[in-house]
């Protein structure tokens, strides 16, 4: 895209959004920074607008919230977002962006006006790709066509129509959805663990209200936008889990994603699907029991009719008394959405928290392959030493505390069998 800051266009972009009943004000060309305090307050009249525009390039931005008549900007920071806009975002007629980020902000009008918010990834590594997206609104200002963005790009439309006119609620809604499925999008795991984060997505969307279509769509969109080779195939894993939900048999959900891709990515994206239990919802009973098994120290889960947890590759008894205790502390928590911690409800998420975790007694120690080591677990075919595993299901010791070589010598293995 080319920037076109010919006095004549820049003057006819200007009248038009006055025409518009949007707000303006100029800055610098190049900058996004207008340069002066209380630019938020100015307001200009064609006069004006004329003159300030008359000394040379300047670039043009548009005061958003209230002195727009509820304009707001969702200003797509990240790849996955832009990706991903149409699938969540309702169709408006406005849309701008760059040549590096086409398509990069789209124009709503929506009553009442919502608070300014970004999305930020909580394990981005480099500040420049924090922010996924911008819900801008009230005290923001948006560079507006033609003006010229810092990098040299220019800022020039794309569709150049109304904005669409949405209830809050609704608009709200749509872009905590597009938010998750970009972060979830940013962090779906390479091959091999896909399956298990399909699933265990699956199990906590449907637990926290999406309906079995809603919940496949939006799986199907993260692995879409992540490119998984079998994104059109996820929704198989929704329907697996639906059918086992209406038969009251256990499914993975928000603890088992946490462990895969992150509790502090799993715990922002449930905050932007308003599945937290905040916002003056009282939490149910399987979202208490979600937050307790998010928050154990040590994976935990019930087998041979006692609870265990998972130490350094074995699993070990853990009382009864410490599940229920831990529990507590979560419903005590709680109290300040309405849960009134009693015998009765610590009893209730104790009971779903070992149906999510169950492990068949026939799945302990079943596996005549492997033996658990001080430093890993070897694997006994080829003799190699591998990293421990919970899904080993070990509670046998060999003995801990021998410590071997990464590989053994050829033949050794076996011996030991």
């Amino acid at each position: 895209m080319e920037s076109s800051q010919g006095q004549g266009a820049l003057l006819g972009s200007a009248l038009s959004y006055m025409g518009r009943g949007w707000e303006i004000i100029d800055l610098p060309s190049g900058t996004k920074n207008p340069g002066r305090p209380g630019w938020q307050n100015e307001r200009y009249d064609e006069e004006t607008i004329r003159r300030r525009v008359s000394g040379g390039p300047r670039n043009l931005s548009v005061l958003l919230g209230e002195p727009s008549g509820g304009l707001v900007d969702v200003d797509l920071d990240c790849l996955e977002a832009r990706m991903l806009a149409g699938r969540f975002l309702p169709p408006t007629g406005a849309c701008f962006g760059r040549a590096s980020s086409p398509r990069s902000h789209l124009l709503y009008v929506v009553d009442p006006i919502p608070e300014y918010e970004r999305f930020v990834d909580p394990e981005a590594q480099d500040e420049n790709r924090a922010t996924l997206l911008e819900l801008r609104s009230g005290g923001q200002h948006t560079l507006f066509p033609p003006s010229t963005h810092p990098s040299g790009e220019a800022v020039e439309w794309e569709q150049e129509g109304e904005p669409a006119s949405l209830a809050g609620g609704e608009f709200a809604g749509a872009v905590g959805k597009l938010a998750a499925a970009s972060l979830l999008a940013r962090h779906w795991n390479p091959t091999g663990h896909r399956h298990d984060q399909s699933l265990a997505l699956a199990g906590g969307l449907l637990r926290g209200g999406f309906t079995e279509q809603e919940a496949a769509r939006f799986v199907e969109c993260v692995a879409w936008a992540a490119g998984d080779e079998e994104w059109r195939t996820r929704s198989k894993d929704v329907a697996t889990t639906a059918k086992k939900l209406e038969k009251g048999q256990p499914v993975i959900g928000w603890p088992k994603l946490g462990k895969l891709i992150g509790t502090e990515v799993v715990g922002r994206l449930r905050e932007w699907l308003g599945m937290d239990g905040a916002g003056g919802n009282k939490p149910t009973d399987d979202e208490l029991s979600d937050r307790w098994l998010a928050r154990s120290a040590d994976e935990r889960a019930y087998g041979l009719g006692t609870w265990m947890r998972y130490g350094v590759g074995l699993w070990e008894p853990l009382a009864e008394a410490v599940v229920q205790r831990e529990i507590m502390d979560i419903l005590r928590a709680a109290k300040t959405e309405k849960i009134r911690p009693t015998a009765s409800l610590l009893r209730s998420v104790e009971t779903l928290s070992r149906i999510a975790v169950t492990v068949p007694d026939e799945k302990w120690d079943s596996d005549p392959d492997v033996l658990v080591c001080a430093n890993g677990t070897l694997h006994v075919p080829t003799g190699e030493l591998r990293e421990h595993d919970p899904e080993h299901h070990a509670i046998a010791p060999y003995p801990t505390s021998t410590t071997l070589p990464r590989r053994l010598p050829p033949g050794s293995a076996s011996s030991r069998r």
